[in-house]
C-alpha cells in the first residue's frame, strides 16, 4: 500500500483510489517506486500551489499544507504540521544556503484561488513577499517590494534561491506572477539589481522558478522562463549568458539538482532532466493532458472538482526536490494538493 502521512486520525477520503499497490516507473533506464503522500487530514477545496524541499540533514521532506500557509514535515511515515505562517502561499521554496542553521526561503505570491465553481474566484489577495523561516515555522526575515523601484512594485514572487555566506549571501527572487523580472538582494534584504532579461533579445515572461547552479567553476542562475518555454542562464549579476530547452519544454516551473542533472517540472504533465551538456537526459510523463476540460482538475456539472488521479501518471507537476539518495519529490498544482515521491530501487 502507498504510504499516507497521518496528520491526525484520518487521511483525505479523496486519496482512497490512490492507495493501491505501489507503482514502478522507468526514468532513463532507472526504476523508481511511485508513492503518494497526504499532507492534510481533511479535504481542501482550494488549489494547492506550493513547492517542496529536502528536510534538515537530508532527512525527510518539507512541503506546504494544502491551505498554503503552514509547513508539513514528512518523516518516518508521518507528517508534522508547523504553526500557521504569515504567508498566503508557500509557492516557491528553497533551503537557505547561508550559515549552518537550517532555514527555508518561501516565495509568497500573495494570492490564492478557491475553485468552487467554473471560473476562478480569488479567495485571498495580499502583497507578495519573500520570507525566511526555520523548520518550526518561526519567521527570521521578510523581504517585501518597498525597496524596489516603481516599475517593480506590486511584485508576485514565485521562486527564490540564495548563496553561501562565503560567497556573499545574496538572495535572488523570480517575480513570475507580477512584473516578470528577476531581483537580487543583499543578505540584509537591500535591493542590488533587477533585470527583465531583455538583453537576451526576448524579455522574461513569467520567470517561474530560479536556482543557483554551483556545478560549474563559476556559479550561474537558472531561470524557468515559463511562458517562453525555455531555461535562461544568467550570471550572478543578472547578465544573460545563454538559453536552452527550446523545443523540449512547454511549461517549466521548478528546479532540483540530482548530481550532474537538473530536473525541471513541466506544469503540463511531466518532469524532464537535463544533463551538464544542457540536452535532455531523461523524461517521465507527457504534456498532452492540458486539453482535458477543467485541467488540472475536472468539470462536474457547474463545479470544478478534484480529478481522480492515477498512480504513475502526472497531472500538473509544480515543485520538485531531490535528496542525497536520489529520491525525487514532486508537488502538484491541483485541488487539495498531491505530493509524489519517487524512490530509486
Amino acid at each position: 500500500m502507498n504510504d499516507v502521512f497521518d496528520l491526525g486520525n484520518s487521511a483525505p477520503d479523496w486519496d482512497a483510489e490512490n492507495r493501491s499497490a505501489r507503482s514502478a516507473v522507468d526514468i532513463g533506464g532507472w526504476l523508481y517506486d511511485w508513492s503518494e503522500y497526504a499532507t492534510s487530514a481533511e479535504p481542501v477545496k482550494g488549489w494547492s500551489h506550493h513547492g517542496v524541499v529536502v528536510g534538515p540533514g537530508g532527512e525527510g521532506l518539507v512541503v506546504a499544507s494544502p491551505d498554503g500557509h503552514a509547513l508539513v514535515r514528512l518523516r518516518g511515515g508521518r507528517g508534522s504540521r508547523t504553526a500557521d505562517l504569515p504567508v498566503t502561499e508557500c509557492h516557491g521554496m528553497s533551503v537557505d544556503a547561508f550559515g549552518s542553521a537550517y532555514a527555508i526561503w518561501i516565495a509568497d505570491n500573495g494570492t490564492k484561488f478557491d475553485h468552487r465553481e467554473r471560473g476562478e474566484h480569488l479567495d485571498i489577495d495580499r502583497p507578495g513577499q519573500v520570507v525566511r523561516v526555520d523548520v518550526s515555522g518561526r519567521v527570521q526575515q521578510v523581504i517585501d517590494d518597498r525597496g524596489l523601484d516603481d516599475g517593480s512594485r506590486g511584485w508576485r514572487p514565485t521562486g527564490v534561491t540564495s548563496e553561501s555566506e562565503k560567497d556573499g549571501g545574496r538572495i535572488w527572487v523570480a517575480d513570475g506572477y507580477g512584473r516578470s523580472r528577476v531581483h537580487c538582494f543583499s543578505r540584509e534584504g537591500e535591493p542590488l539589481w533587477t533585470t527583465d532579461g531583455g538583453d537576451s533579445g526576448l524579455a522574461l515572461a513569467s520567470p517561474h522558478a530560479i536556482i543557483l547552479d554551483t556545478r560549474r567553476p563559476v556559479p550561474e542562475l537558472l531561470v524557468a522562463d515559463r511562458n517562453n518555454r525555455r531555461i535562461v542562464v544568467l550570471d550572478t549579476d543578472g547578465r544573460f549568458l545563454r538559453a536552452y530547452g527550446e523545443g523540449e519544454l512547454t511549461s517549466p516551473s521548478g528546479f532540483a539538482f540530482d548530481g550532474d542533472w537538473v530536473w525541471v517540472t513541466e506544469l503540463h504533465g511531466a518532469i524532464v532532466a537535463f544533463g551538464s551538456d544542457e540536452t535532455v537526459a531523461a523524461r517521465l510523463g507527457d504534456t498532452d493532458g492540458v486539453d482535458a476540460p477543467g485541467w488540472p482538475n475536472t468539470i462536474v456539472g457547474e463545479e470544478v472538482e478534484r480529478s481522480a488521479l492515477t498512480p504513475g501518471v502526472f497531472r500538473s507537476p509544480h515543485g520538485i526536490a531531490v535528496d542525497d539518495a536520489g529520491t525525487i519529490a514532486i508537488s502538484e498544482w491541483v485541488i487539495g494538493g498531491r505530493v509524489i515521491v519517487l524512490t530509486p530501487r
